[in-house]
């Protein structure tokens, strides 16, 4: 039936709802919303308005306008995507239009202005409105104010309210009864800031808290409520006295509002929110009594199905607090979604979220389209999960015609994904804008300032104390002072650690130098030594200009006003502004963003807040670094779109406001998604649950409340994509650790709601998935990968991109480069003769080492390294194997030379020479072990104690050996020269560094003393793994004057390993093995001049005699025969090595014997990365075969030689 303008006025006029309400309330709830909008015509029938706002009314001369409300407050409730916003926005518009001069404030969360004034501005017909205020509560708040010229409470950023409680907290310490530990922590400030703001938030008032104290009485609950209630009383008495403080702002905007004769002109939409604390819905119940008109909405169904379903929780309270505030209301439903252009999407949102969902109503597809659907994708990891994400936008972008800006990603755990996706989407080229405010307290700023605040509360403890060299180098590696280069801090950095620097030796001039040998007292600096020393305190004299001065003005400046000035002067005329300027152009020229001189900004907030919260207060050094580091622990980033058409990533919490034609959902896991509810704060859920049982107060959110609105939130997240949904989910989490899908997801696919579920697309052969080509760059950085598993079949989608790319000047070249690696060989190639003879061959004649060839033979690739290019670990100063056995090693032949200038043998030292002896040379090597750092501090002088035991114990123990035995020592720490033919026109020589050498029954004995424990077996010297023993005899007896026998090769063990000197059990160091280790002459007048006690259980030598007669079997003896041939094998094993290395060849071929490698304590592995994935890099295994067979091998190579 056609209505008429005449009926229409029947039906709504003022006087209507009173005589006939049911008929009143039929038609708001149908009609309302699809009332005529047009002027009716001639004829008298209305055209339809797509939105209708609250009562009209249409006048006699048919204009239509909008009638005075009958009550001030109306809502308007719709599930999301029902068009709520888009109605407020048409009904400002329209609002506006009629009658000019009107004013309108339409009030939306903070995060969502800018999108609110987009669509306000959309909606009135130039794309632009004036008179309607956009804003948040603390906007308007700032309006209101400013309307009254009221003096508001002074704004203070959270920074500053923190900083307040940190001086509260400290100046208080010792009067809590609860808290006294917690107030200790470093962070807990900041956790009590946001106590109290949840309190005033529930407006809870300091008698409240005090009463609740009271009500708990001396109960563990109570006693906290007492030290919260007195930190609370005290905090808001200090704002009082040394700040503008009236009260809470928001507390003092909700009295005002009815003052202001701007609100009361005014109507008022409120949007975007899905629940209020108690102090924002006291702010809106005062707008509701001063406004001409305030509309709300609320995403949920109308209250009466809305009531008791969990979902709408948070909207239901918030309708059910302003309903009561205002007494009645209005209302509209809107049910028609209007956000959803997909009918899965749609109907996701329609059914899915009601109470009792049943089965999806579409039926399963049977073909998927990529741009539309609800997909459900599993990955194996978070980043296989975010470049599955990257590479499905890029190819809707790509091929399906979206912009950037139609995308829309949500993150549940923002801080396992933010840096993920980051990464993920700088591959694919994808602009993207996080929305997620990034620390500072890395930026080399936030690291010079929080050093120089620690070194200078150090100072004040004493002189000296802050000069400990991991603040002094945070200070210099931040490249902020100007005075010093980057060369220079690394260079000053590993002397320092070289040298042990402690903290009072950088006030006097550095003399230090290394002796070459401990125990030599001529040892003299060298010209490069000199050239460093001088360098190097040039840079400590640069540092000293830099710190004294500041310290002493640190020293004067009493207040908190003067420190700041002090720090902010110093880093003024250090330039850092201006660094940091030039940094920021680098930054804009390669990323667009300016990030440094931020920064800077904020540093200089903080530096306000500081002087803010106690400004002319004196406060102690530790008082003042607790406020700082808070401070500065709390700086963020804040960043701005880097383009207009970007793809937006933010948390689900944040962007509930926000839609997209297609919306990625990651981190779908179960606990995740909904997140996980735990307890948090200051109290538990059990003490808020029985301070909200006993009616006392509300001091924030239950449990339940908390879970409630996490549903609401998923809900939020569902239900934000237009067009598709991608919702994904990763089976294991950064640690490895299995995860499962989120429930809530699991229930959509069980009853059909989503399109499809897929497994992410890993890059392998037989992958056909295409968006792994929407970047033809990193596509071709995965095919060697590819390549790795198998040759992709012909036609298959990586031989498509290879042909695509061969096709192409630039990429050929780029797919060269790409797959370079995947033919990478890890060899080393033969140097070159001239650099063989720079590197290793420039002296004449060439001089060696044994320990050099036993480099080359365990790993030729190492000796490369080391002995040619000179590639050193950084030395550090921290005491080692190599330190004990050089302080051991000086030891005893310090006591031996002491020996032989008294023309004394060992065996003429009495208890009282080793005592006496040992203690001397203790103290006069000690201070030159790493430049005194066996005294450096109680842990080191400990390690020296333990080092002198050992020292002493052994000097008995060779005393004891001496006496049984009449060899004599003739040599100690001596150096021998074996000459050896590489071939017929030149020759090279060893160079051995020989411990001792002794004489006995005309036959030479050298012995090396080992802090160790290493074993000797004829297998390991023949294959040339150990060839130092060997050599040194061999050596001593080419220089010796006069014939000798080859009498043993000997292993004297000083300890029984390294960890038992640096950490002794019980104090004492572990008793050395008994014996002796090595290889002996099979000479019996040998053996019993080396120890008359041979053959007994007291006999330091391990040769046992069968009863029978002759050498056991196991006995470490060599006849004069199996001798000569050792040293024939020797002497070639030694040769063939040099051969080889004067031949360039240093291949990456690490040795193999008995499970161990040198690879397992080699400094390079990352310069050889030997690895056996590489078919180039094995191992030489060296066999393991017992003496006997051995000797047999030598007698037989002896055999053929001497045949013609």
């Amino acid at each position: 039936m056609q209505k008429t303008a005449s009926s229409y006025i029947k039906i709504i006029y003022p006087d209507f709802p009173e005589k006939f309400p049911r008929f009143y309330f039929l038609f708001s709830e149908i009609y309302f919303p699809r009332l005529p909008s047009g002027r009716p015509g001639r004829n008298g029938v209305l055209r339809p308005f797509p939105y209708m706002p609250f009562p009209y009314i249409i006048r006699k001369n048919n204009s239509i306008s909008r009638k005075e409300p009958f009550m001030s407050l109306h809502f308007i409730f719709g599930r999301a995507g029902t068009g709520k916003t888009t109605r407020c926005c048409a009904d400002i518009a329209r609002y506006m239009e009629e009658e000019p001069g009107r004013t309108a404030f339409f009030i939306v969360p903070d995060q969502a202005t800018y999108r609110a004034e987009s669509m306000l501005a959309a909606a009135f017909p130039g794309g632009g409105f004036a008179d309607v205020t956009v804003c948040g509560f603390a906007r308007l708040s700032y309006r209101v104010f400013q309307e009254l010229h009221e003096d508001a409470s002074e704004a203070l950023s959270p920074l500053v309210q923190q900083l307040i409680l940190r001086r509260l907290l400290t100046a208080h310490a010792v009067e809590f009864r609860m808290i006294r530990e917690a107030a200790r922590q470093p962070h807990f400030a900041g956790t009590l800031t946001a106590f109290f703001h949840q309190l005033d938030s529930f407006q809870v008032r300091e008698p409240d808290l005090e009463a609740a104290a009271r009500a708990e009485g001396d109960t563990p609950l109570g006693r906290k409520l007492a030290d919260l209630s007195f930190l609370f009383t005290a905090y808001h008495a200090y704002l009082r006295d040394h700040f503008r403080y009236r009260g809470n702002i928001y507390d003092k905007l909700a009295e005002d509002i009815p003052k202001s004769e701007q609100l009361r002109r005014s109507a008022v939409w409120i949007d975007g929110f899905n629940g209020m604390i108690p102090q924002e819905l006291a702010i809106v119940s005062a707008l509701i009594r001063t406004a001409k008109d305030v509309t709300v909405t609320l995403p949920m169904d109308a209250p009466e199905q809305a009531a008791g379903y969990s979902l709408f929780d948070r909207p239901y309270r918030m309708w059910e607090a302003l309903e009561k505030a205002a007494g009645r209301s209005d209302r509209i439903v809107l049910t028609e979604p209007h956000r959803y252009t997909c009918p899965r999407v749609r109907e996701l949102a329609e059914q899915f979220f009601r109470p009792f969902p049943g089965p999806c109503r579409y039926p399963s597809a049977t073909r998927t389209l990529p741009e539309q659907g609800v997909y459900v994708t599993e990955a194996p990891s978070r980043q296989a999960e975010a470049e599955d994400a990257a590479r499905r936008i890029a190819l809707l972008v790509r091929e399906k015609g979206f912009r950037w800006r139609d995308i829309l990603v949500l993150l549940r755990n923002a801080d396992a994904y933010a840096d993920i996706v980051r990464r993920s989407f700088e591959a694919c080229h994808i602009p993207a804008f996080i929305d997620r405010r990034r620390s500072m307290k890395n930026h080399p700023l936030v690291v010079l300032t929080d050093a120089l605040l620690r070194f200078l509360a150090a100072g004040e403890k004493g002189p000296w104390q802050g000069w400990t060299k991991e603040l002094l180098f945070q200070i210099l590696k931040t490249d902020l002072l100007r005075t010093f280069s980057p060369e220079e801090v690394d260079r000053l950095e590993n002397y320092v650690l070289r040298v042990g620097i402690r903290r009072s030796q950088w006030q006097s001039v550095w003399k230090f130098h290394h002796p070459f040998h401990l125990e030599s007292d001529n040892d003299m600096p060298t010209p490069q030594e000199l050239e460093e020393l001088n360098s190097m305190n040039r840079c400590r004299e640069k540092l000293l200009q830099f710190l004294i001065p500041l310290e002493d003005k640190w020293r004067t400046a009493e207040t908190v006003r003067d420190k700041c000035a002090v720090l902010y002067r110093r880093l003024m005329a250090e330039g850092v502004p201006d660094t940091l300027a030039r940094w920021d152009e680098a930054a804009y020229a390669e990323t667009k963003e300016r990030p440094h001189v931020q920064v800077w900004k904020k540093l200089l907030l903080l530096l306000d807040d500081l002087v803010k919260a106690a400004g002319d207060d004196a406060v102690p050094a530790a008082e003042f670094l607790s406020m700082a580091e808070d401070g500065l622990a709390s700086l963020t980033f804040s960043m701005i779109p880097p383009t207009l058409d970007h793809v937006t990533v933010t948390t689900v919490d944040r962007g509930y406001a926000m839609e997209g034609r297609a919306v990625f959902l990651l981190g779908a896991a179960e606990g995740e998604f909904p997140a996980r509810i735990e307890e948090s704060g200051l109290l538990s859920e059990a003490e808020t649950r029985t301070l909200r049982s006993q009616g006392s107060l509300t001091v924030g959110p239950g449990l339940m409340s908390l879970i409630y609105q996490e549903e609401f939130y998923t809900y939020l997240a569902l239900t934000r994509a237009r067009q598709a949904l991608y919702i994904s989910w990763s089976s294991s989490d950064n640690d490895g650790n299995a995860a499962t899908l989120s429930p809530c997801v699991a229930r959509m696919e069980a009853l059909g709601y989503t399109t499809a579920a897929r497994q992410a697309a890993l890059p392998a052969p037989d992958t056909d998935d295409p968006s792994f080509l929407v970047n033809p760059e990193q596509a071709l950085s995965l095919l060697p990968g590819v390549l790795r598993e198998a040759v992709p079949p012909p036609g298959s989608l990586w031989d498509q991109l290879r042909c695509w790319a061969l096709a192409r000047p630039e990429t050929a070249r780029l797919l060269t480069r790409k797959v370079q690696g995947f033919s990478y060989r890890n060899v080393s190639a033969e140097l070159p003769p001239d650099v063989v003879r720079q590197l290793f061959l420039k002296r004449k004649p060439v001089k060696l080492s044994v320990s050099q060839l036993e480099t080359y033979r365990r790993c030729p690739y190492q000796y490369f390294l080391r002995y040619g290019l000179h590639l050193e670990d950084r030395d550090q100063s921290r005491l080692d194997s190599r330190d004990y056995g050089n302080y051991l090693h000086a030891g005893l032949h310090s006591f031996g030379e002491c020996l032989k200038l008294q023309r004394k043998q060992w065996r003429d030292a009495t208890d009282a020479d080793i005592d006496s002896l040992a203690a001397s040379i203790a103290d006069k090597v000690a201070p030159r072990v790493k430049s005194g750092a066996l005294l450096s501090d109680a842990a080191a002088q400990y390690t020296r104690r333990a080092l002198d035991h050992t020292f002493r114990s052994t000097l008995r123990r060779l005393r004891d050996w001496s006496r049984s035995s009449s060899a004599d020592t003739v040599a100690m720490e001596s150096t021998f020269r074996l000459r050896l033919e590489a071939d017929a026109r030149s020759d090279f020589l060893i160079e051995c560094h020989i411990d001792r050498v002794d004489h006995a029954a005309g036959a030479a004995v050298v012995t090396d003393y080992k802090t160790g424990t290493p074993d000797l077996t004829l297998a390991e010297i023949t294959a040339g793994y150990r060839l130092q023993l060997i050599t040194y005899l061999m050596a001593v007896l080419e220089s010796s004057n006069e014939p000798l026998l080859p009498g043993a090769l000997l292993y004297i063990y000083l300890q029984s390993g390294t960890r038992s000197v640096a950490v002794p059990a019980g104090g004492v160091p572990a008793a050395p093995p008994k014996g002796l280790r090595g290889y002996f002459l099979a000479d019996d007048a040998i053996l019993s001049a080396l120890d008359n006690r041979l053959g007994t259980e007291d006999s330091v030598l391990p040769v046992g005699y069968k009863k029978s007669g002759g050498y056991k079997s196991t006995a470490p003896v060599l006849t004069m025969e199996e001798m000569r041939a050792l040293f024939d094998t020797v002497k070639r094993r030694l040769t063939g090595l040099y051969g080889e290395l004067r031949r360039g060849r240093f291949p990456i071929r690490p040795v193999r014997y008995k499970g161990q490698t040198p690879c397992q304590w080699c400094d390079y592995r990352s310069i050889c990365r030997f690895d056996l994935k590489f078919r180039d890099n094995r191992y030489e295994d060296l066999p393991s075969a017992r003496d006997g067979e051995i000797r047999k091998t030598l007698l037989a190579d002896a055999g053929k030689e001497e045949q013609p």
